[in-house]
């Protein structure tokens, strides 16, 4: 008799939840488009502002701040174009500041605006631990600077990036303009795709911030841009003037509607810290046991600070895909890195900046957990990744 597959690739995506499938279920019900001026588009377009104005809560800003797209690949590139498009003429050429830990919907754009000649390009890479340092990003800042784009949390290896100082270095920034009557824009955004569920993203201090449902237990297809006022952005869909003239097209309604029951869950203080207790016992139990049985292995960003869900464990002397396929036969599914990557030749950009010693470098795999993740579960799979490894 076959065993249950065990899914440790939450950090790529997760099974839909409960409410949200009755939700989406309940949204089917609904006709309408929400731009029509009957009273059937104006019940959709009530729903749309109701489901707005409750994201725009969870995260502290405003109902007009609030842009769905289809993703956060579309958010980020959004943003980053969008912010781009939208500078007045000046003499010099904008400037954005990066971290080479970013996910390739943010790193992507940024060097084909920069190959274009639209923009000049500083990729910061992390020092030790993998962490990127916010001296690093101060250092790098010009006069002509718009836009620091740092992630929250590398969805390669789960080092949380110390945001708090990045947003000191941008904020002494853009008071020394101030005082010097110079107006260039200056903006922060973070890629906060995996910290939906384990931070208090009300209390992030950035301009702009991404999100995606399907990280969470909601649908796929459903992606958020935060922005504050005053960060100007082109649209870089044209058509409709859906989402405030941001995101042409018709919403898509059954998806959007679908994440009202997650947003309430995710900001439910006491349900998040018991979420984070419980998933990280489950990050450092496997780690834990993965060494007991495979002492050379190397856990990536032990020392610094890392979300809950994420481990990346470092194998030596394998190749990463190989191991992924074994565990995959046995029943195990995890990944090699970002799903938005998969199949792309070598190592990832975030993977090459860690320097790992050779016997290591081809050897990277990324386990992933949720709260409906037991430890039953991580158990059996310690056992299967080591027959894997094996071989």
């Amino acid at each position: 008799m076959s065993r249950k597959r065990i899914y440790l690739d939450h950090a790529a995506t997760s099974p839909l939840r409960s409410d949200v499938r009755s939700a989406w279920l309940a949204a089917t019900k609904l006709c309408g488009n929400p731009s029509s001026l009957h009273r059937e588009g104006q019940t959709v377009r009530a729903s749309l502002d109701r489901l707005r104005q409750q994201v725009a809560s969870f995260l502290a800003c405003r109902f007009q701040d609030v842009t769905f797209t289809s993703g956060a690949t579309e958010a980020n590139n959004l943003l980053i174009s969008g912010q781009i498009a939208a500078l007045p003429a000046s003499g010099h050429l904008p400037h954005v500041v990066t971290s080479t830990l970013e996910h390739p919907s943010v790193s992507r754009p940024l060097r084909a605006l920069a190959a274009e000649g639209n923009i000049d390009l500083t990729e910061i890479a992390p020092q030790g631990g993998g962490i990127v340092a916010a001296a690093d990003v101060a250092a790098a800042l010009r006069p002509e600077t718009v836009l620091v784009t740092v992630v929250l949390v590398c969805s390669e290896f789960g080092i949380v990036q110390p945001l708090g100082e990045i947003v000191a270095a941008v904020t002494g920034e853009r008071d020394r303009r101030s005082k010097s009557g110079d107006r260039t824009p200056l903006f922060l955004h973070t890629d906060a795709v995996q910290a939906g569920q384990y931070w208090n993203l009300a209390k992030l201090a950035v301009d702009a911030l991404t999100l995606s449902a399907h990280k969470y237990g909601g649908p796929k297809g459903v992606g958020i841009l935060a922005h504050k006022h005053g960060l100007s952005l082109a649209p870089q869909l044209r058509g409709g003037s859906q989402e405030q003239g941001l995101r042409a097209g018709t919403e898509a309604v059954e998806a959007l509607l679908a994440t009202a029951p997650l947003w309430r869950a995710l900001s439910d203080n006491a349900a998040r810290q018991a979420r984070v207790e419980y998933v990280t016992a489950l990050r450092d139990s496997l780690e834990m046991q993965l060494i007991q049985a495979l002492p050379e292995v190397m856990i990536i960003g032990q020392t610094a600070p890392r979300a809950p869900h994420i481990s990346a464990v470092a194998f030596p002397d394998t190749s990463a895909p190989v191991l992924q396929a074994r565990a995959d036969m046995l029943g195990v599914a995890c990944s090699v890195g970002p799903a938005c990557s998969a199949g792309a030749a070598g190592i990832s950009a975030a993977a090459a900046s860690l320097n790992l010693p050779a016997r290591y470098a081809g050897g990277l795999c990324r386990f992933s957990f949720c709260e409906q993740t037991s430890q039953a579960e991580l158990d059996r799979a310690v056992v299967l990744l080591v027959e894997a490894y094996h071989g």
